[in-house]
């Protein structure tokens, strides 16, 4: 087995981190029963997005995936910052109704042209500012802000080996 490197500790630790978060969000939808809205589901996606890329760049450790996983990586990671942001700001605003009588996801994805779709899950909906559940004080939407906080900064140090290395030095991979 080979020994672990500058390389791999942040990737190990951004996917270990993104796994948990996405058990948390299964454990609060199913075991106590608490629906996602439009928002989260984003967030979700990007935390399985994250995963998936974290375990390619675990498994085909070349220099040029590693940058491209790494940009890769650093796109989600704010994207999904982007999307914690929104919500915990929508939680903040007045409730419109424009939006109470939205149907299901299932429902939008199927019916609606998926730019529209797409303009719809990142404005959120009302479900979107309604705080359900309070750990430790603080709401889910943002639990999962300081989560993407916690990402963004272990993606952050994906970045530094790609320029502490010196140009003529070969990077033990």
């Amino acid at each position: 087995m080979k020994k672990l490197n500058a390389y791999s500790k942040p990737r190990i630790a951004l996917f270990i981190f993104a796994l948990l978060m996405v058990l948390s969000s299964y454990y609060f939808e199913y075991l106590q029963g608490l629906a996602p809205c439009l928002l989260c589901y984003l967030q979700r996606w990007t935390l399985l997005a994250i995963l998936f890329v974290c375990f390619l760049s675990l498994i085909f450790r070349h220099q040029l995936i590693a940058i491209v996983t790494t940009v890769i990586l650093v796109i989600l990671s704010f994207g999904g910052l982007y999307f914690a942001i929104r919500q915990v700001w929508l939680q903040t605003q007045p409730h419109p109704e424009a939006y109470s009588c939205l149907p299901s996801i299932d429902v939008l994805y199927k019916t609606l042209p998926f730019t529209q779709f797409l303009k719809l899950a990142y404005q959120g909906t009302q479900d979107c500012g309604i705080v359900h559940f309070h750990l430790l004080g603080l709401s889910l939407a943002q639990w999962s802000l300081v989560g993407f906080i916690v990402l963004c900064i272990i993606v952050q140090s994906l970045i530094w080996p790609f320029f502490s290395t010196a140009p003529n030095e070969k990077r033990s991979d």
